[in-house]
């Protein structure tokens, strides 16, 4: 459970399991970087084996803050009709959690201001391409 203050959230890193890592940063969101046998990404046509290898890109997720009023800690969405992105190259997912970790706190915590039925709100994305494929 992440702790908040008014003006941050703790932030955190933490692993996955053999399938990757993910951080949550001091504005609440979460970013989800997966790159295993059972992730959209080179990897998941390797044999079913489950350890970590080196990877071209890698599927990401962002998640909401869990106390976001009306997401619960749901997937951001960052792509349209689906919560993450396949095969993401390396340069880009780091641009991904760099604008991620950028988002003000205030604009994270905003119900008020942010649509959290609109994809990509934020503009996250924007520029990174990525597909929703698995092929």
């Amino acid at each position: 459970m992440l702790r908040s203050t008014p003006q941050h959230y703790e932030g955190s890193a933490r692993m996955s399991g053999d399938q990757g890592f993910s951080m949550t940063f001091t504005n609440g969101l979460t970013v989800s970087v997966q790159f295993g046998a059972m992730n959209y990404c080179d990897n998941r046509y390797g044999g079913g084996k489950a350890e970590l290898r080196p990877c071209p890109n890698a599927e990401v997720a962002v998640l909401w803050p869990e106390d976001h009023p009306g997401t619960d800690g749901h997937f951001y969405p960052i792509t349209f009709g689906d919560d993450v992105v396949a095969n993401l190259p390396t340069d880009c997912v780091a641009t991904l959690i760099a604008r991620t970790m950028s988002v003000p706190y205030a604009l994270a915590r905003s119900a008020g201001e942010v649509r959290t039925d609109e994809v990509d709100p934020f503009g996250l994305m924007a520029g990174l391409g990525g597909s929703r494929d698995d092929a």
